[in-house]
């Protein structure tokens, strides 16, 4: 049991410090450790590491496992636990972060209310929980594409947060970060990116030199920079964020590389941007598979790389390999077909071949047309090439090509 208690208290430091697979493996060992030594499922401590194991989980993005022992608990708590124990709450809480992240927004939004009126009800006011569930609320609206509704929840939390916790607390810089994400949402680049800098500040301040929370703060604030077209920041903070991914357990810099990629692009560097695009495919492809969705995104990107790099050739094959996956996966059609259309249409353009790219533009406003709304920005981009067309004069330049992810 004491060992079994060591486990849960070393784990969380992990879990803290950003190691979520050594703390997975620790908690795992700990729960095998119990179930030897006979001790109940409906004890306080096996509870407690079932629920810290599903909060691993979700950080290593294992939703269906999280939220499966996030159910298992809560069956658990319901046999164990008096009606006013607050640990529902969070339980609750937990279930909706589980179904957020596995788009059954509806249910998560539901829970979170639910986790919302629980810490009202048997926690004074002034207890964290209740700004933490009402920042959970703001997610679920912002994931709803509400983000007036999630502005206002995330600003009443930073208000609680801001009154009842010391200044530097890891709450008040979640939530400033947050708020950034919400104005990001709206357009509203500048105000994000102050925000996002407090946070990141904040952060550096509270956690160890190297926690992923860090590395991830410098991905936004890079990808912040780089949307105001201030290349030379947005390249300084995604290698920041890059040196620190790579050192982590496993390492998770995958994502930064992506957006390097763009950035290097918005630089024109499409060298450089190649190896970023060439690094997220080939790890993308072996954790997900060739034809996820976010595979095929970075295999695109790399397309639009080569092609800018003069590698029309092998840019067109990408392209053709990644329609062809595509109208098998969406046989009733998609945008992301369309913007594939779109890069192909770019591509033939640097190519010489006029209509080839005609046809190609064609297709993929069809496509638009059916799957966006008018004022879509694919819509202006794709009705710009064929403005193109109808004024080239063989020069190669096709400055509307863009990385937008699919």
């Amino acid at each position: 049991m004491l060992q079994g208690s060591f486990h849960r208290h070393f784990s969380r430091a992990l879990y803290m410090t950003g190691k979520y697979e050594r703390a997975r493996v620790l908690l795992t060992e700990a729960l095998d450790m119990f179930d030897k030594n006979s001790v109940s499922s409906e004890n306080i401590n096996y509870i407690a590491l079932q629920f810290n194991l599903a909060n691993v989980y979700m950080f290593l993005k294992k939703y269906d496992d999280a939220l499966q022992l996030y159910q298992t608990v809560l069956k658990t708590q319901q046999k164990v636990l008096s009606p006013d124990n607050r640990d529902f709450g969070e339980t609750y809480s937990g279930l909706a972060w589980a179904y957020g992240a596995l788009s059954q927004l509806g249910k998560a939004l539901d829970l979170t209310f639910k986790a919302l009126n629980h810490f009202k009800r048997v926690l004074p006011p002034n207890h964290p929980a209740i700004p933490r569930t009402l920042k959970g609320l703001a997610g679920n609206y912002k994931a709803r594409g509400e983000f007036d509704l999630a502005l206002k929840y995330h600003l009443e939390a930073l208000e609680q947060f801001e009154r009842y916790l010391p200044k530097d607390h890891p709450m008040v810089a979640t939530a400033l970060r947050e708020i950034g994400d919400i104005y990001g949402a709206k357009g509203d680049l500048k105000t994000a990116l102050d925000y996002d800098l407090r946070s990141c500040n904040m952060q550096k301040r509270n956690y160890p030199e190297g926690h992923i929370l860090i590395a991830s703060s410098l991905q936004v604030i890079g990808n912040l920079y780089r949307g105001l077209n201030q290349l030379d920041e947005a390249l300084k903070y995604h290698l920041e964020s890059i040196e620190i991914r790579k050192k982590l357990e496993p390492p998770d810099n995958f994502v930064s590389k992506h957006d390097l990629g763009e950035t290097y692009l918005e630089m024109k560097k499409p060298k450089e941007a190649i190896d970023c695009f060439e690094f997220t495919y080939e790890v993308k492809s072996a954790a997900f598979g060739v034809e996820h969705k976010s595979t095929l995104s970075a295999k695109s990107c790399l397309g639009i790389a080569c092609s800018e790099n003069g590698d029309t050739a092998r840019a067109q094959q990408i392209f053709e390999e990644v329609l062809e996956v595509q109208k098998r996966l969406y046989p009733n059609g998609d945008s992301a077909i369309g913007i594939t259309l779109r890069r192909m249409g770019s591509n033939y353009l640097r190519m010489n071949k006029i209509d080839e790219a005609r046809t190609c533009f064609e297709e993929g406003l069809k496509i638009f047309e059916q799957h966006l709304a008018a004022d879509d920005y694919q819509i202006i981009l794709v009705k710009k090439g064929l403005q193109q067309l109808l004024s080239y004069n063989n020069c190669r330049c096709c400055d509307f090509v863009t990385t937008d992810k699919d």
